[in-house]
């Protein structure tokens, strides 16, 4: 089998330094999300991550990996958080 086909099937996601982001994090998250653990969530992603950086958590317990964007409430509890950022951030640009 040739390495990059290898490669991609590997079961683990490949290390990655989360202190290297710089840029402002709203996490949106689940304990029922089958991709990532509440643990991998509480215990490496967050410490991990430069506490400037994470401006919000949102945990959403009662969806699952594909919910977040394909529930019926998903304006609601995700869509209309992000828009509501960015219209923030929009704003603060604009008064620079």
């Amino acid at each position: 089998m040739d390495k990059f086909v290898h490669k991609l099937l590997k079961i683990a996601a490949p290390p990655y330094n989360y202190s290297n982001i710089d840029t402002d994090v709203y996490l949106f998250w689940s304990r029922n999300d089958w991709t990532t653990t509440p643990y991998e969530i509480e215990k490496w992603i967050i410490p991990h991550m430069r506490p400037v950086v994470i401006k919000n958590t949102f945990e959403i317990p009662e969806y699952n990996h594909l919910d977040f964007v394909l529930a019926t409430d998903c304006r609601e509890k995700v869509f209309s958080k992000i828009i509501a950022v960015v219209r923030e951030k929009e704003l603060d640009a604009c008064l620079l």
